[in-house]
C-alpha cells in the first residue's frame, strides 16, 4: 500500500484568500520567510513541469471542479518546522506584491 503524507495530515496545508489573476504566468514568483529569513524564492522559470503541464496530466486521469485545487511539488528550502515558526509568504507579479499572508506554526 502506497502513503502519500507529505501533505496529508491536519493543518499540512495554509491557504489564503484567492486573488484574481489574469496576466502571464511566467512573470509570477514567490517567496517565504521562516523566522524572517528567506528559505524560498523562486519563478516560474525555475518549475520543470510549467502549470499547463501539470493541467494536462493530472486532467488526463481525473477532473477537475470549480473551487479544485491542484497541490504540486515545492521548491527546496523549506525542511523541518517547529512549533511558533512565524511564516512569511509572498506572490508577486513582476516587482508588484499580489498578495503577503503570515501566519505561525501552532
Amino acid at each position: 500500500m502506497a502513503l502519500e503524507r507529505a501533505k496529508s495530515f491536519d493543518k499540512s496545508a495554509v491557504f489564503s484568500e484567492f486573488v484574481h489573476f489574469d496576466g502571464d504566468l511566467e512573470k509570477l514568483s514567490l517567496q517565504l520567510f521562516i523566522n524572517e529569513k528567506l528559505v524560498q524564492q523562486a519563478n516560474f522559470d525555475l518549475m520543470i513541469y510549467k502549470p499547463q503541464q501539470i493541467v494536462n496530466e493530472v486532467a488526463s486521469f481525473m477532473s477537475f471542479s470549480d473551487g479544485d485545487v491542484l497541490m504540486t511539488g515545492t521548491p527546496k528550502g523549506v525542511g523541518e518546522i517547529a512549533r511558533n515558526d512565524h511564516f512569511i509568504g509572498k506572490v508577486f507579479y513582476d516587482d508588484k506584491l499580489l498578495i503577503e499572508k503570515k501566519w505561525t506554526v501552532n
